[in-house]
């Protein structure tokens, strides 16, 4: 009972080092744009968040939209979709454990139906917020995730008969999804793998298509709105005392 106690201080000893170091980090980055006291409170608060960092998560899937899509269709693999997410710990109890994520994520494979339109792009979440709840019992998990997404790198080339003429597009929209998953514990519980189905909605309501005159083929709105599958590996990132576990 006394190593026990003694091991779980000296865990928490180096998690809150850890997390005072990368806060340390940002807080040098942020420095120049805020005052000594702003810059005193941002180190506090990004010390106590990161030192309640557990678990990092990689996924890659495949999706596709819904069919109130604006003139898009997938490409022939359907949407793909990769990102990445840190977890937080909120709370656990016997049954449920629940955490937090900020996260990253980019989906592309988009393309017109209109044959004299050429889409390119992906659509780039950031930054996302979300929200699990784990039932330990059966390993199955809910989430709820809000953000922004913008188009990234989008382009359209509109036939223009010898040649096409190109259009950049950008906007910007209100990201809300739900998810509902499954994890199964491997390597002694070290490592999670991560089988989810999740739905997104993304609405651009105004596309911007440069300065010049725009062709009425293009759109001006987008409705990018659909479900994913994905896989992942989750692995925890928490700092651990030197020589635990020897």
């Amino acid at each position: 009972m006394v190593l026990d106690a003694q091991q779980d201080t000296r865990r928490r000893r180096t998690r809150h080092a850890g997390g005072r170091r990368a806060a340390l980090v940002v807080a040098l980055l942020l420095g120049p744009l805020v005052s000594p006291r702003q810059a005193e409170a941002q180190f506090d608060f990004l010390s106590t968040m990161f030192s309640r960092m557990e678990d990092l998560s990689l996924f890659a899937g495949v999706g596709g939209l819904l069919p109130s899509a604006d003139g898009l269709a997938e490409e022939r693999f359907g949407l793909q979709q990769f990102g990445m997410e840190v977890l937080f710990g909120i709370s656990a109890s016997e049954k449920w454990e629940f955490e937090a994520g900020v996260g990253y994520g980019q989906v592309f494979g988009l393309e017109e139906r209109d044959p004299r339109i050429d889409l390119r792009g992906s659509v780039r979440d950031w930054p996302s917020v979300s929200v699990y709840g784990a039932h330990l019992e059966t390993e199955m998990y809910l989430g709820v995730k809000s953000g922004m997404a913008e188009l990234h790198g989008f382009q359209a080339y509109v036939d223009a008969g010898e040649s096409d003429t190109t259009y950049q597009g950008s906007g910007r929209s209100v990201l809300f999804g739900l998810a509902l998953g499954k994890y199964w514990e491997i390597s002694g519980g070290d490592l999670n793998l991560l089988l989810e189905l999740a739905y997104a909605f993304r609405s651009f309501p105004s596309i911007r298509w440069g300065d010049n005159p725009v062709p009425d083929v293009l759109p001006r709105r987008l409705n990018l709105t659909g479900w994913t599958l994905t896989g992942g590996i989750q692995f925890p990132i928490k700092a651990e005392p030197e020589g635990e576990g020897n």
